[in-house]
């Protein structure tokens, strides 16, 4: 997949807002414009605005995880959203890609993120996914290992806090 940045200018206007396209294989997507359209066929998709933009943050990624963090910083900046936004945006475009039958998926990785599935085209290209795929693995230990530490700083709070309160309990039993 490719990502390619233009910008139309003319001597006297001011400078336009950069126009992303993305190549997802079968399909072009003009982040720009929340279009999706078809390569082999006349078929075009039109995406509503948050659809589009974590439709835009999943193509961007290139094949990769994007995890719920990064399309929440990217798609609601500084603001406070429930994961039924993003869950319900994730369904929406499931639908549309489904009626839109350009082989594109979206899989969902549990309590990590998702990714976006396409047709691959070329050798270099499944190389790269192999590289990111030893690299997710490598991320998913490195996610493991953060979960077990806070998991054993969990196991101690709650010992401290449990013997704190023995301790009180003893000395308001032993006060009386």
């Amino acid at each position: 997949m490719t990502s390619l940045s233009t910008q139309n200018r003319n001597s006297s206007d001011p400078p336009a807002q950069p126009i992303s396209i993305y190549d997802l294989g079968d399909c072009t997507f003009n982040a720009s414009h929340g279009d999706l359209y078809s390569k082999s066929n006349e078929h075009h998709l039109h995406l509503q605005k948050k659809v589009s933009s974590v439709f835009q943050c999943l193509a961007h990624a290139k094949g990769d995880i994007v995890t719920r963090e990064e399309i929440f910083n990217q798609v609601w900046p500084n603001q406070i959203t429930s994961d039924d936004s993003l869950n319900r945006c994730i369904s929406v475009l499931r639908q549309n890609l489904r009626n839109f039958d350009q082989q594109l998926t979206i899989k969902t990785h549990p309590k990590i993120g998702f990714q976006l599935i396409y047709p691959q085209k070329n050798n270099r290209t499944l190389s790269r996914e192999r590289r990111n795929s030893s690299r997710r693995k490598s991320d998913l230990v490195d996610i493991s290992e953060r979960l077990k530490e806070k998991m054993i700083l969990f196991k101690i709070r709650t010992t401290i806090w449990s013997s704190f309160i023995m301790v009180m309990l003893l000395f308001i039993l032993f006060s009386n």
